[in-house]
């Protein structure tokens, strides 16, 4: 059974200060995956001891010591993409190559779970697992996945 990766806490309140939000607005905007997405690209390089990739359209965040290439995710309630980021909104639709693909470019995934937010567990998937998932029909061939869907699959996935 997975277990998170590592976790990170977030003080709701120094956020509300600092980025002169109330605590509600905080939590608004953290549980929007878009807004919160760079936070934690950052937050998955400082723990791997690392720099983000800066560069848009690169097809992976952040670049581990070892040299493996990870993107980093958001699981929100309204779900999570695996399938290159460039490929999402309107008028654009899920590409089965272009997943594939993305698949074959990285060692995996860092999943942080927002729904969960201010304390946020992240996971570390492989690449290998994710492409499991959609070759068994675990998970639909669709851009989005559900997010009680994918939970229950990382929570069966297995620790690497």
């Amino acid at each position: 059974m997975s277990k998170p990766a590592f976790f990170r806490y977030f003080d709701v309140n120094a956020l509300a200060q600092s980025m002169q939000m109330s605590p509600a607005q905080v939590m608004i905007y953290f549980s929007d995956g878009r807004r919160a997405a760079f936070w934690f690209e950052s937050t998955v390089a400082k723990k791997l001891g690392v720099e983000p990739v800066t560069a848009q359209g690169s097809p992976y965040d952040v670049k581990d010591l070892s040299g493996r290439k990870w993107e980093v995710r958001t699981l929100t309630q309204n779900g999570i993409f695996f399938d290159p980021s460039g490929k999402h909104g309107t008028g654009r639709a899920y590409n089965e190559a272009d997943f594939l693909n993305k698949l074959k470019q990285i060692t995996g995934f860092y999943v942080g779970d927002l729904t969960q937010f201010p304390q946020v567990p992240f996971y570390r998937l492989s690449a290998a697992t994710i492409y499991a998932w959609h070759r068994s029909g675990q998970m639909k061939k669709a851009t989005i996945q559900s997010a009680d869907k994918v939970r229950r699959l990382i929570l069966a996935a297995p620790t690497f």
